[in-house]
C-alpha cells in the first residue's frame, strides 16, 4: 500500500536538491513510493509553500510551467509559459 502523504525525509531530500537531475530523481522517487503519482499533499507542501520555486531557482532552474512541442528531431519549442507564484 503506498504512503499517502509526503514524509519529512522526502521533503528534506527535495529541499537539498542542487540540480535539475537531483530534483527530477527526487520527484520520480516520490512518485514511485506513492504508487506512481504525487501524494495528495504534494500541492500543499511543495507548490503552495513555494518550496519548488525556492529550490529550483536556487540552482538556476525555473519553476514555471511550460507547454512545449517536440518535433520529430527532438527540437523543443515553448508555446506557452505560466509563471510560478
Amino acid at each position: 500500500m503506498p504512503i499517502e502523504n509526503l514524509t519529512d525525509a522526502e521533503l528534506a531530500r527535495l529541499e537539498a536538491c542542487k540540480s535539475d537531475d537531483d530534483w527530477n530523481q527526487a520527484c520520480l522517487d516520490v512518485k514511485k513510493t506513492h504508487g506512481g503519482a504525487y501524494p495528495s499533499d504534494w500541492y500543499a507542501k511543495v507548490i503552495a509553500t513555494g518550496l519548488v520555486k525556492r529550490v529550483v531557482e536556487g540552482f538556476g532552474g525555473s519553476a514555471d510551467i511550460s507547454l512545449v512541442t517536440i518535433d520529430k528531431d527532438g527540437k523543443r519549442t515553448t508555446v506557452a509559459r505560466v509563471p510560478a507564484k
